[in-house]
Formats: C-alpha cells, structure tokens, sequence
C-alpha cells in the first residue's frame, strides 16, 4: 500500500468478497453502535474443508505408518526390493514415520482447534460476551463463550486507529484458560474492524445510544 503501511487484517479478502449488504451493515455498525443483547459476528473464516481434507491426509498416513510399523516388528516384515529379508535400516524408517504421523495429528488437531472460523460479540449492559467459533479435525464447530478481559493479544505492534497491523499471514492473540495461541487468518472477512480491534484489546464496543468515547 501507498506510503508502506500495513494493510488490514482481512483487506485482501474483503475487497474481493464484501458486497453493498456488508458495506451497509458495517456504516451503520460505526455510526450508531450495537444493539444490547445481539450478537454481531466482527470477523468470519470458515475453512471446514481443509482441517477435514489434512486428518484425512494425516490420518492415512498414520494407518500405512502403524501397519509398516506392526509388520516390520511382530508381522512377517516388509517385502524388499530384492526378494530377500527387509534390511535393518526399514525399522529406522518405520518409527521415524511412526512418531512424524503422530506429530501430524497433533499438529492437525491443535491447528483446527485454534483456527478461527467465527468471532462474534454480544453487547452487555456491563459486560460485553465474545464468541469464538473454531472447527474440529474434521470440519466441525466448536463455540466458546468468553469475556473480554479474557482476550490478550499480545502479537504485533499496538494499533493505530481502527488498523490491524499484519506482519504475517496470521493474527494470533491468546486467551485466558486456553492453551496456545488463536489464530485469524488474513484471507477472512472482516465486518467491523474497529469494534474487532476493540474486543482483541479487551475493551467494550461501541453499543447504540452510546456517546463515542473519547480519543486519548
């Protein structure tokens, strides 16, 4: 972008997908404030197809692994390429995709778990509820209800504005309770980045009949 700033989380995405409907929703967001008591999804990315598509792919993997595994060392062994008995070396590649598979599904159960797909807030009258959607190894959703002084984002430097500075592919922020870090995907839509900046700094959003705040 012009003058080397940073773009938006979501830019990218947004000027690709948002249409008029989200233009309109998102002006009368920052104009006149959210309503008490209705929820208000700020950021959307779901992705259930790719954690379904990689337990797919990992979890072949580790059956073919376990078998080669079973069959080398309580199993007739593993055919060679010459005939003859498996050389000693197979053991070594067996464990070692034995344990790499293991680490896939961890890898992979970890990474949907803490995928956001949906972060949405419901305004309170004293406190404000944040919702975080993520997914399952195999697409699903799991919703989680947290409150705003729960959410830390630690990663990045301090906004400027209603700007969400991205350094990579990733916005990550961590809350309180959960292990591992959260993670916004700079290909999701963003509705509200102002409010969404808001709820990652811990702080209220702007609720209907509610006097601006003040710039400090």
């Amino acid at each position: 972008p012009p003058g080397g700033g940073l773009q938006p989380i979501g830019a990218r995405g947004m000027a690709k997908k948002a249409g008029k409907s989200h233009g309109a929703k998102h002006a009368a967001s920052q104009g006149g404030g959210y309503e008490i008591g209705v929820e208000k999804v700020l950021y959307s990315c779901p992705r259930p197809g790719r954690f379904r598509l990689l337990t797919t792919a990992v979890g072949t993997y580790f059956g073919f692994s376990t078998w080669a595994f079973y069959n080398h060392y309580y199993g007739p062994g593993l055919p060679s390429l010459t005939g003859g008995e498996a050389p000693a070396i197979y053991g070594v590649i067996v464990t070692v995709g034995c344990v790499m598979s293991l680490l896939g599904l961890g890898v992979a159960y970890q990474h949907a778990r803490r995928h956001v797909a949906r972060l949405s807030v419901v305004p309170g009258k004293v406190v404000d509820e944040v919702i975080i959607t993520s997914h399952t190894m195999l697409g699903g959703e799991i919703v989680k209800s947290f409150l705003p002084h729960q959410i830390d984002r630690t990663e990045g430097p301090p906004p400027k504005g209603s700007t969400l500075p991205m350094s990579t592919p990733w916005e990550r922020f961590k809350v309180q309770g959960e292990y591992g870090f959260f993670l916004l995907d700079d290909q999701g839509e963003v509705f509200d980045t102002q409010a969404l900046n808001s709820v990652l700094h811990g702080r209220p959003v702007h609720k209907a009949g509610q006097p601006p705040a003040r710039k400090r």
